[in-house]
This record gives structure tokens, sequence and C-alpha cells, in this order.
């Protein structure tokens, strides 16, 4: 097994310098602080001019991220034509394991255990759950951009809290919009799979983490993948630098990401869909626990 230095944990974790963390990609340091300073921000009375601007900054961001978005399909293609013909067989085997367990496991969160726990605490069936979230998975995985679900996600949650009695007035569109907002940044759970993707390349790369690495390496991953899809990119970089992996752990993620990626964006979908009917159904105090549908109450 490889022996290897670990990073100090208060550099990863505890940003003295915001700049030198994003210049260093300790995500989890630049998450951190993003988020101190954005509790922060909420006691700022006059805070309109700023947001306004930061507005600005995020439509500008993702209009550059739509051209990249035109070209991506090219190069994703270079990328599997390369694996394709250098792959070695014993190699493959392994690939193949794991696209099929990245697969099964989001599958199985998406599909069944998120609907099954959102059916225990609203008047509605697994099925129906699961009918209602289709048009909004569907739309994600075409496009494979769990944003562009968003307002799916939100008729669905409306139509359930009308069901539930909490109909429609200023308040409960607050919280609808809060909660989507939240739910987008800390629910997109298919970007938590790259945990995933770190266990199986440890594993063929012979590296033997040590157990602190082992403790920290969900809490790592968690921090440094939240937020858009998008950002697992600079997650995978970060973790296979901390634990000392191969560069080709970030290719190979590039790689199986054109087909891996419409699992992730359907759990996240799912993450989205909890999180912006369980906060709203908390604080109006609507849960339904394990009560039956109203179809089946009349």
């Amino acid at each position: 097994a490889k022996e290897h230095q670990s990073i100090p944990l208060t550099e990863l974790v505890i940003p003295s310098n915001p700049f030198a963390a994003l210049h260093e990609n300790y995500v989890p340091a630049v998450v951190v602080f993003a988020i101190i300073y954005g509790i922060a921000l909420q006691k700022i009375a006059q805070k309109k001019t700023l947001l306004e601007i930061l507005n600005a900054v995020k439509v500008v961001s993702v209009t550059i991220w739509g051209w990249v978005i035109l070209l991506a399909p090219l190069g994703v293609f270079a990328l599997l034509a390369t694996t394709a013909g250098t792959v070695h067989a014993n190699r493959l085997t392994g690939l193949l394991v794991y696209v099929g367990l990245y697969l099964a496991g989001a599958s199985i969160l998406g599909l069944v255990v998120i609907p099954l726990l959102l059916s225990a605490v609203v008047p509605l069936k697994y099925g129906e759950i699961l009918r209602g979230l289709r048009p909004a998975m569907v739309i994600a995985i075409g496009t494979t951009l769990s944003v562009a679900a968003l307002p799916l996600v939100q008729r669905e949650a409306e139509s359930v809290l009308d069901r539930v009695g909490a109909y429609k007035d200023e308040e409960r569109d607050s919280l609808v919009q809060t909660s989507m907002s939240l739910s987008y940044v800390f629910a997109q759970l298919g970007n938590f799979l790259v945990y995933l993707l770190i266990i199986y390349s440890s594993y063929v790369a012979d590296l033997s983490l040590t157990l602190a690495e082992k403790i920290l390496l969900p809490v790592m991953t968690l921090l440094s993948c939240l937020g858009s899809p998008s950002a697992t990119y600079d997650s995978v970089d970060f973790l296979s630098n901390w634990l000392h992996l191969p560069p080709s752990v970030f290719d190979l993620y590039v790689e199986t990401s054109a087909i891996t990626r419409f699992g992730q964006v359907m759990v996240s979908v799912a993450g989205f869909a909890f999180i912006t009917l369980i906060i709203p159904l908390v604080y109006l105090r609507k849960i339904q626990i394990g009560r039956a549908s109203c179809r089946e109450r009349v």
C-alpha cells in the first residue's frame, strides 16, 4: 500500500485566507467561508444593492456556462473515445462495476427511498408521488441539468400543499421559494455519490486510507459537493489531491459522467422535492405521518 502525508485538517476546513483556499482548491474551506459569510449577510439591513450585483454575476456565469455546455458533448465524446481505445480488459471490468453500482444506488435512492419517505409524511401513495415527480425527473435526465426541473418541482410541491390544506397565500409562496433555494444548494444528493468514486479509485490505486481519512472522507465529500452538479468536478479534484490519488481519477470522473450524470441529477430532483415539501409542511404543521391518501379517506 502507498504511504502518504495528509494535509492538516485546519487548512482544509478553517479558511484563514479564503483566497488562498480558493487558489489551492480547498473546497471545504471555501464552502465554510461562504456559509459563514451568507449568515453574516443576513444581518445587514440595506443589502438590496449587493444582492442585485450578485444576481447579475449569477446571470453572466450561467450564460457562460450555457456556452460551455454547447461544446461539452464534443469533449465528452473525445474522452470516451480515448477511454474505449486505451482501457485494459482488467480495468474495464472494475469500471463497469463502478458505473453499475453508481446507477443502481442512484435508482434506489431517487426512485425508492426518497419517494417512500415523502409518502410517510404526506397524504399520497408512493406511486402518486413518483408520478408527480416524473415530469421533473424526465426533464432533468433529458437535459442532465437538475436546475431545469425546479419549476416542475415547485408546481408539484404546491399541488401537494393544496391537498393537505396549506392553501396558496403570501406566506406559503415565501416558504416554497425559500425551501427551493435551500434545496438547490443543500439537497443535490446526487453530488454526494462522488464518495463512491473515491472509494473505488482508492481500491484500484491500492491506496490504504488512514483511519482519520476514512472518518473525514464523508464529511469532506459533504462539504465539497454542496451546490450545483458542476461543483463535483472541483470536489473530485480536491478529494483526489487530498488523498494523493492518481491524476487519472479526475479524467475517470469526467469520462464516466457521460453516463453517471443521469443518475446524479435524478437523485438531486428527488432531494429538491423532499426539502421543498418538508420545510413548509413542518412550518405550517401539516405533517401527516402514517396517514392514508386523501382518496382512501374519502
